[in-house]
């Protein structure tokens, strides 16, 4: 999705236009103070003000486009607007142009105007620094977070830098992993901003390229930004649109107010053929018992868990193995940390969510809904590669 620019070496002169600018504009000054050292400059008020009113302007240009001339390689690259939906997965090499947390960098860094991030855990270095200099440049740059990480070195340091932060201080989780930037570009998904999620946990991202998707994470983002409207006191306002391409149908939810786990039920009881889950932490006993009615009507389910929340009290993987699905305890020996439904090879349920009762009543969380057979695929194979290390679990295990 992203393409680099071949002519590279042009920045090499073009950066040095600031400076020459800032130059003219402190050359202009000083001689609108000392006249007869440039009697072609007229000495008169008007023009000095002028001159003092623009060199402000100068400067930031110089200190925006010198920050540009001088971030690494990864800002010379471009999201490919020719696509409007991208999914990505984790772990990634650190080393990866094409993994999930590069793909990340590049959209932050490409920001001009803003960037509005919603995340419970923001503890990558990395990505703190990228929001400070793009905060530092002039782009709008605000946090929500989780207030259990109000103490995360890269939090303060953006807080630190000027980057106004907001903390939900609630016992329950604001539990988002979503970004608004330009309010054209959405990033949501399963994974969190650190070093594990990006690099050992088994986690997915999507991307997508639509300002009317954007408008309802703004929306959301602004309710607990401005109005610190959190969990059940976030009102049910998001347009609940549609947002249709070329090939492909988004819907997206929040919780709790959109009631998120009667959509996901509605769409498991709409499949015929297959149904393929990978799930963090699995509680719900009406998705549960979806997944059950379907197993026992024929349909191929199977389920993949993260093996340090399964076999609990709580956790309905037995419940599921006696009504004849499938279902594996994952084989990473970090986190499987997806959360995820595959219907039919069609349409895909991914986002913060998981299939969980402080998800769908206490947390705030986001969920998309999407229709396309090219992103189920991928998700088809995400699946297909993890249960080759994972274990299936028999009834009398």
């Amino acid at each position: 999705m992203h393409k680099r620019k071949k002519r590279i070496p042009v920045r090499r002169f073009t950066r040095f236009w600031p400076l020459v600018g800032c130059i003219l504009a402190l050359s202009i000054l000083f001689l609108s103070l000392h006249p007869d050292k440039g009697q072609s400059i007229p000495h008169n008020t008007k023009h000095l003000g002028a001159v003092v009113k623009a060199f402000p302007r100068f400067l930031r240009t110089f200190i925006r486009l010198k920050f540009s001339a001088l971030t690494p390689e990864k800002e010379q690259l471009t999201l490919d607007s020719s696509k409007n939906i991208n999914v990505y997965f984790a772990p990634c090499e650190p080393d990866d142009k094409n993994g999930l947390k590069s793909v990340l960098e590049h959209l932050l860094l490409g920001a001009r105007r803003s960037i509005y991030c919603a995340v419970y855990d923001l503890e990558d270095s990395d990505i703190a620094e990228i929001l400070i200099n793009k905060h530092k440049a002039g782009t709008l740059v605000r946090i929500v977070s989780d207030g259990d990480y109000f103490k995360r070195e890269a939090v303060r340091t953006c807080m630190k830098a000027g980057i106004p932060v907001v903390f939900d201080t609630r016992q329950a989780f604001m539990h988002d992993k979503f970004c608004v930037v330009d309010d054209e570009y959405v990033w949501t998904g399963s994974t969190n901003f650190t070093r594990n999620c990006f690099y050992h946990n088994d986690n997915n991202s999507v991307l997508i390229k639509s300002p009317m998707l954007a408008s309802d994470y703004i929306l959301e983002f602004d309710e607990m930004f401005f109005d610190a409207k959190f969990g059940p006191r976030s009102p049910c306002n998001t347009s609940g649109k549609i947002v249709t391409f070329q090939d492909a149908a988004v819907r997206c939810y929040f919780a709790p107010e959109d009631k998120i786990e009667d959509k996901i039920a509605s769409e498991i009881r709409k499949t015929d053929k297959a149904i393929w889950v990978m799930a963090f932490s699995f509680t719900s006993y009406d998705l549960a018992n979806e997944l059950g009615r379907l197993s026992q009507r024929g349909v191929d389910v199977q389920v993949l868990l993260e093996k340090r929340n399964a076999a609990t009290n709580e956790s309905k993987d037995r419940y599921l193995i006696s009504k004849g699905a499938k279902v594996y305890y994952d084989g990473n020996p970090d986190s499987m940390h997806h959360k995820v439904m595959v219907l039919d090879s069609v349409k895909v349920v991914t986002g913060s969510y998981n299939f969980s009762r402080a998800a769908e009543k206490e947390n705030d969380e986001n969920v998309l809904i999407i229709e396309s057979s090219q992103v189920a695929q991928k998700y088809v194979e995400e699946f297909h590669r993890l249960i080759r290390s994972a274990k299936i679990v028999r009834e009398n295990n």
